[in-house]
């Protein structure tokens, strides 16, 4: 990967093939660390702004809010799954994870019921209202990652998810050797 230098504020952004990020300051005489450039702050804002056009266009259709919609995408795909499966998916606590259980459940968008093998499990099962509304989330998701590549290539955008995908599996490995040193 070639150095590329793009204009950012007062300064230059410089990020070279070895992913440092270096802003030269007009107040410094050696180059910073640029913190708006960092990859996990642009992740997170590209996540951030990403959700609120989703959030906007599900609104726009009656649809899930994002908290709702990922745990039905969850037992859409997967069935029914038990509430600690569905919070490790989502990315939440169980107890965050009930809650939010609950007020799908009061919408009638899924149900609980014990597991007939263990009755200490409880499953959480989608119902048709759930599927449905389920349903009207993957068009918004397709619709809002075409917007944000809609300048890049077929090449580009295959480079993109690769390089994202590679990112995610380091993160992941990164994540696991820290929770085994801790």
């Amino acid at each position: 990967m070639t150095n590329e230098t793009l204009a950012e504020g007062a300064g230059t952004l410089t990020m070279s093939g070895q992913g440092s990020c270096k802003t030269q300051s007009p107040l410094a005489d050696a180059p910073i660390y640029d913190v708006e450039a960092d990859l996990s702050l642009l992740i997170r804002r590209i996540l951030s702004l990403a959700s609120l056009t989703v959030n906007t266009r599900l609104r726009d259709v009656d649809g899930p809010t994002e908290s709702q919609w990922r745990p039905l995408h969850h037992l859409l795909l997967n069935g029914p799954l038990r509430v600690v499966e569905l919070a490790r998916f989502c990315e939440v606590d169980s107890a965050g994870m009930t809650r939010l259980i609950d007020r799908l459940e009061r919408k009638g968008l899924c149900r609980r019921q014990r597991s007939p093998l263990d009755r200490r499990v409880v499953e959480v099962f989608l119902t048709e209202r759930g599927a449905a509304s389920a349903r009207e989330v993957a068009p918004v998701l397709e619709g809002v990652q075409a917007d944000l590549l809609a300048s890049f290539s077929e090449d580009q955008k295959n480079e993109v998810r690769h390089l994202l995908a590679r990112v995610a599996h380091v993160a992941q490995a990164n994540s696991q050797i820290s929770r085994i040193k801790a």
